[in-house]
């Protein structure tokens, strides 16, 4: 299990949600694609349930 998985089971069900913010803005702005930001949501999901 990578770092970033460990943390997310480890925190509280915010633990995304500035990074959230900020791929937001930049899909907003043109910087990241929406394939890439749909994959960081489905990404954050898939951990969420393995917290559960």
């Amino acid at each position: 299990m990578d770092y970033l998985s460990r943390y997310v089971l480890l925190a509280d069900a915010h633990a995304f949600d500035v990074a959230n913010a900020k791929a937001k803005q930049d899909l907003i702005h043109g910087i990241i694609p929406v394939k890439e930001y749909k994959k960081l949501l489905d990404q954050e999901e898939r951990l969420e349930l393995l917290r559960n």
